[in-house]
């Protein structure tokens, strides 16, 4: 195993000469299906690796991603995007740690999210379509937004509540077949 040692005592468990991740920490490990452009973000984050994926994306939906994560990491928390991937506009919310590895600190207490980073969907009749764009005024009264603000804090909740009670109940498992 090419782990220090000091890392392996103080993060992993080992049974029967093979290695696990030590429960406690695992427990503080959120494992989901996220989808970036469409799902809220998660909040109160302490990094964010998101490598080679933006580039991918058009101009729009990189700069819903970045909101979103800018929405979801806490003031200090750290950024790592892919080498050829950057924050763009939303420059300065963050601080450059390390250029060439693309690490980024978040500077700011900015947690607003307006409706515009929401990304909604819209059948074309082929395929579907993510449209992202800013939503007229008129249309999202300040309530609306509070409520939406109030509805991805819920999920969240939602979320974190469900994982507790899986935790509790249903511990760590792994279902194969006689093929391995």
């Amino acid at each position: 195993m090419n782990v220090p040692q000091h890392l392996r005592d103080r993060y992993l468990v080992e049974t029967n000469g093979q290695y696990m991740i030590d429960p406690v920490l695992r427990q503080k490990i959120i494992f989901s299906v996220h989808n970036l452009i469409s799902d809220p973000p998660f909040m109160n984050l302490d990094l964010i690796s998101c490598r080679n994926l933006l580039i991918y994306l058009k101009e729009e939906p990189q700069a819903s991603v970045i909101s979103m994560f800018i929405f979801g990491l806490r003031r200090g928390a750290y950024l790592f995007l892919g080498s050829s991937e950057s924050v763009g506009k939303f420059k300065p919310a963050f601080e450059v740690i390390n250029p060439r590895w693309r690490i980024f600190r978040k500077t700011t207490n900015e947690a607003s999210l307006g409706r515009s980073m929401f990304a909604t969907r819209k059948n074309t009749g082929q395929a579907l379509e993510v449209v992202n764009g800013p939503a007229p005024a008129p249309a999202v009264p300040r309530k609306a937004f509070y409520s939406e603000v109030s509805e991805v804090r819920s999920r969240d909740t939602l979320i974190r509540s469900y994982d507790a009670l899986r935790k509790r109940y249903a511990p760590s498992s792994i279902l194969m077949t006689v093929d391995g």
